[in-house]
């Protein structure tokens, strides 16, 4: 079913030369939403029109395990990449950081862990109140948490080779560089 996206105001902290229809808004249950980019129906010089006037097509997500980017790319339905056709929506694609997700930008940081032995290691922090902070999959043997706010923290690290656990309990969020926690398996 076609979906559109006109809202009745510009969109805030907008990127330069981007749509009034991208930004920042409140939708209609009042939750904050970040929009980068739409595939808005209007009119395309393509026939049928019924059909390729809607914004018809389709998305690829594509993965890079290396740097933990997200790219979502949104093609028309008329164009065929593998063909070389490059020409996707207006505005795509978009690509984001995994660590865009949680935390993205936030002061307050973990140690870094330092994991001797087995490397892509699984780390999950709770917080003292019991909230989960975060669960990611280390890339190699070193990683800085990143977490939104002050306090004591429990750590979780699993090898996932050999489904060994390792707990540190006390650990505290900080502004500023701490020294690394080493971790031997």
């Amino acid at each position: 079913w076609p979906r559109r996206w006109f809202p009745p105001e510009p969109g805030g902290n907008r990127k330069p030369d981007s749509p009034e229809y991208t930004g920042d808004f409140h939708d209609g249950f009042g939750n904050k939403i970040t929009v980068h980019a739409v595939s808005n129906p209007n009119p395309t010089g393509k026939e049928p029109t019924a059909l390729h006037d809607r914004a018809p097509g389709y998305g690829i997500a594509r993965f890079n395990k290396k740097t933990r980017e997200i790219t979502s790319e949104v093609w028309p339905r008329w164009v065929n990449p593998r063909a070389g056709e490059t020409e996707q929506y207006p505005g795509w694609p978009i690509t984001v950081s995994q660590f865009d997700n949680f935390a993205a930008g936030c002061p307050w940081k973990l140690p870094e862990l330092i994991v001797e032995g087995p490397s892509d290691c699984i780390v999950s922090a709770t917080h003292e109140d019991g909230e989960t902070a975060f669960s990611v999959r280390m890339n190699g043997d070193r990683f800085v948490p990143s977490v939104t706010g002050p306090g004591t923290y429990m750590i979780l690290v699993t090898d996932q080779q050999s489904g060994t656990v390792k707990a540190l309990s006390g650990i505290q969020a900080s502004k500023a560089t701490a020294e690394p926690i080493r971790m031997t398996f």
